[in-house]
């Protein structure tokens, strides 16, 4: 095994909007940032789909306080207020961590916007839902389609979920899956477990036997642990078992031909780093 992998996030796009979720995703970014030396741009977009149906006469606005019809105007200084706040938010985290950072404003459908910006990228990070309330949300579109489309790697937060310790990688064989998560491991401070995935008892024995040495002599806490099966449910529950607070997926290692990665998003109540 290689002693060494770089880590080379040197870019991070953080998607911003007024939800939990995105907040989440600001602090994990900006913490990365600050502790990979990265530079930090903010995205907000204005979201064309929902101006179009504003436009419409029988789009109606339901309240509290009643129904009305959606005004654009009223829809247009909304998305101005709202990208002043994600301004603030994330001239806050950046001044926190101490990273160079910037914000741009865009107007388009929310998830090809996204995705298109991710291109000049290393990492794009972002909340698994814009709503704002809601914690238990299934995964959104936007990110759903920037987790399956991005060509960079992506981090997908859970409003409430602080990306933490103990950090878990699923590892099966190769020389840049351990030394990417060890650094990962100390720019969130954390302890490592390792998720063995082998198809056969004696591959599973010999990567575990790597592992554990790989641990040893890197000098870093973590256990490794065995899996069975790739399927999310089975990813779920060690997660689940461990209090894992972060996981990691390398989708450049041999897990990527047997993962569905939509499934394991889906199912996560952690946040997600998908390493591309």
């Amino acid at each position: 095994m290689a002693a060494e992998a770089e880590l080379a996030l040197r870019r991070i796009l953080v998607a911003l909007d007024v939800s939990e979720q995105s907040r989440a995703a600001l602090e994990a970014a900006a913490r990365l940032a600050g502790g990979l030396n990265a530079e930090l741009v903010g995205l907000f977009v204005e979201d064309s789909d929902l101006l179009r149906m504003a436009e419409l006469p029988v789009t109606r606005l339901v309240g509290a306080r009643g129904t009305g019809a959606l005004d654009p105007a009223m829809l247009r200084r909304a998305f101005k207020v709202q990208a002043a706040e994600a301004r603030e938010a994330l001239e806050r985290s950046a001044e926190q961590w101490q990273v160079k950072w910037s914000f741009r404003v865009t107007r388009g459908s929310s998830a090809e916007a996204v995705v298109a910006e991710a291109g000049d990228f290393d990492l794009v990070a972002l909340g698994r839902t814009s709503r704002p309330a809601v914690r238990t949300a299934p995964l959104g579109a936007t990110a759903r389609r920037t987790a399956m489309a991005a060509s960079c790697s992506v981090l997908v937060s859970r409003g409430g979920q602080r990306a933490g310790c103990p950090l878990l990688t699923l590892y099966e064989g190769g020389t840049r899956a351990l030394p990417l998560t060890a650094e990962l491991s100390r720019v969130f401070a954390c302890s490592l477990i390792v998720g063995v995935l082998a198809e056969t008892p004696e591959r599973a024995a010999a990567l575990e036997a790597e592992a554990e040495t790989w641990l040893r002599e890197s000098g870093l806490r973590g256990r490794v642990e065995r899996l069975d099966t790739a399927e999310a449910a089975a990813i779920h529950d060690l997660v689940k078992r461990r209090d894992a607070g972060l996981l990691v997926v390398d989708q450049r290692g041999p897990l990527a031909s047997k993962l569905n990665l939509e499934g394991l998003l889906e199912t996560q109540d952690v946040p997600v780093l998908v390493l591309r």
